[in-house]
């Protein structure tokens, strides 16, 4: 296994899945409520952004855009949102992020 790749696993610990292929960090997923996706912090255009992809590893898109970090997802709920550790001037806050279906 790479580094801060995230993989999936039955829970019996049998059928490894590697989902994501990045050659920099990506860490910290966090499943919806109703399990079809993952949200995840990576590293991979520069610093820490927030991404979601299909719970198979599938459509990955990036949902922050901030040159200060974003990281620690946690899901809404409703599933449309994360709640997300974000930085902006030195600064860390909690922020409310809408999620595209």
């Amino acid at each position: 296994m790479g580094n801060f790749e995230i993989y999936v696993m039955n829970i019996d610990g049998n059928n490894l899945q590697r989902l994501t292929h990045s050659p920099f960090r990506d860490m910290r997923p966090a499943w919806s409520p109703d399990g079809t996706r993952i949200a995840f912090t990576s590293a991979r255009d520069g610093n820490l952004e927030i991404y979601v992809m299909q719970a198979d590893g599938s459509e990955q898109q990036r949902v922050t855009d901030h040159p200060e970090r974003d990281d620690y997802p946690a899901w809404h709920p409703d599933g449309r949102r994360l709640l997300t550790v974000s930085e902006r001037n030195g600064q860390f806050d909690l922020y409310l992020i809408d999620i595209p279906a």
